[in-house]
């Protein structure tokens, strides 16, 4: 998070912005040689896959080992889960959901294995292992903390109908406290750090709960809410219009799982994975409500997919086993064959060449443009919108001091002070541009007027547009979809 101390300071000091998993991890690979080896953004992504391939592995032990599915069943829904569109695109950005999901399916693996009589009696391995899993959760973000009341809720035995109410509550009570302390005892190294740091601690957790204290747009009508598990941002396109079609059939999927939480209650040993799994999709949903951080619709579709998971019909009901292998089919049809047509429409210009070839040209520019980078390598250098050229920097730059958006609205009056201590301004943007041939704009050089134009838009500069003063000059860098104003003092 150094690259956010420009406007939280406190960062420089500790970090509580972001939890340490991933951040440990991605720093150990770098440490290890392979951003030198095969670059870090392949890095990324290479590390953001394996967490999806793990979800699905850890998917398929759920449905096979502990739910007693088929080959061809849990075959159908491995492949809902791994080709859904929306869990894809987590985890091509990089996020943390994929891993959190992960979490979730191993501690549902425990709570389906403590409805059986004899780990019922003797649950402490599971129960320690449940605590483990909601602290890798917790490692790996804050989110973790919608599984708490889903596991809350499915300690409750259900299976032990014939002891009093009074004695099932007594278990269900030490259950969850069991569970608690285990929980903190994983987290302790973390606890220790808070307790060592807890004013910037407490300060930290103020900007990140009130930093989206906003209405979700996403929830103004029917028609939102019909679209708001099927964002498209980040992708070089949208769905195609058929994937409406998957929207529909995701929709009677949930309204399905209800039903069958409604009616479990005749099935007791299915009863609290079922209820656990429903409130987890309501806690996901209810987050991505509050928080309109658009990445947590990557929870809602995975806890989905859990809750469907458990809701897999018994042996003797062929019929509604048919129908669940069907609805699984044709989820993950629609979304590999969404998948197949994204990947043929996207413009030929979004490609590594061309995005390279425009990271040449920013470093170039920045190189040139400041006067004094020969002996003086440690430049300071900020770019507040996207498309990234961070990553690609630090790898080339490694003194550099990079700092990325501001995500703060409530640190914007220090934009144009921190503005005044920079080498250079990296005012960024993508649009794809159609030509002959597929053949990509390329321009190096002066500002233009239509380059002047884009920077009135107050994207690229949300924080105004001071920029357009005189006192900055501007390079233009446009490379195909990638556009860049590199703003030198």
């Amino acid at each position: 998070m150094a690259s956010q101390a420009a406007f939280v300071p406190e960062y420089l000091e500790a970090n509580f912005n972001t939890m340490p998993l991933l951040p440990l991890a991605l720093g150990l690979l770098s440490r290890l040689g392979m951003s030198d080896l095969i670059g870090p953004v392949l890095v990324t992504r290479i590390f953001s896959l394996l967490g999806l391939v793990l979800l699905v592995g850890v998917y398929w032990k759920l449905l096979q080992k502990n739910i007693g599915a088929g080959f061809v069943a849990a075959f159908a829904a491995a492949m809902g889960l791994l080709w859904d569109p929306v869990i894809r695109w987590g985890t091509q950005v990089v996020r943390t959901e994929t891993w959190v999901a992960i979490a979730w399916i191993m501690i549902l693996r425990e709570l389906v294995t403590l409805q059986r009589p004899e780990i019922a009696k003797q649950p402490s391995r599971s129960l320690w292992r449940i605590g483990g899993w909601l602290a890798f959760g917790a490692y790996t973000h804050f989110e973790a903390i919608v599984w708490a009341p889903a596991v809350v809720v499915a300690l409750w035995p259900f299976t032990q109908s014939k002891a009093s109410f009074k004695t099932r509550a007594r278990i269900w009570l030490f259950r969850n406290l069991e569970v608690a302390w285990k929980t903190l005892v994983f987290l302790s190294p973390w606890l220790l750090y808070v307790i060592w740091n807890f004013s910037l601690f407490l300060s930290q957790m103020h900007t990140q709960f009130f930093r989206l204290d906003q209405e979700n747009s996403y929830f103004r009508d029917s028609y939102s809410i019909f679209h708001n598990l099927f964002l498209s941002l980040g992708n070089a396109g949208g769905w195609p219009k058929f994937f409406n079609l998957a929207k529909a059939v995701f929709w009677l999927g949930l309204l399905g799982l209800v039903a069958k939480t409604a009616v479990a209650s005749k099935d007791r040993a299915r009863l609290a994975p079922l209820l656990g799994s429903a409130v987890a999709f309501a806690a996901t949903y209810w987050l991505w409500y509050k928080k309109p951080e658009v990445w947590f619709i990557t929870l809602c579709h995975a806890a989905f997919w859990a809750w469907f998971a458990v809701a897999f019909p018994p042996v003797e009901d062929r019929r509604a086993r048919k129908v669940w292998i069907a609805f699984a089919s044709v989820l993950a049809f629609l979304s590999i064959a969404t998948t197949a047509i994204q990947s043929r429409e996207i413009p030929a210009q979004y490609n590594w060449t061309t995005y390279q070839a425009w990271v040449d040209c920013i470093d170039r520019t920045i190189r040139l443009g400041v006067k004094d980078s020969a002996t003086r390598p440690a430049l300071k250098v900020w770019q507040p919108h996207v498309p990234d050229v961070l990553i690609e920097l630090r790898a080339r730059r490694p003194a550099y001091e990079l700092t990325r958006a501001l995500d703060f609205p409530a640190a914007m009056d220090r934009a144009r002070e921190y503005s005044r201590t920079v080498d250079a301004l990296v005012l960024s943007r993508h649009a794809p541009v159609l030509e002959a041939a597929g053949r990509a704009s390329v321009y190096e050089g002066a500002e233009r007027p239509d380059d002047r134009e884009i920077l009135k838009n107050e994207l690229e500069v949300p924080f105004g547009t001071w920029t357009l003063e005189a006192e900055w000059r501007h390079q233009i860098c446009h490379h195909g979809p990638f556009w860049a104003s590199i703003a030198l003092h």
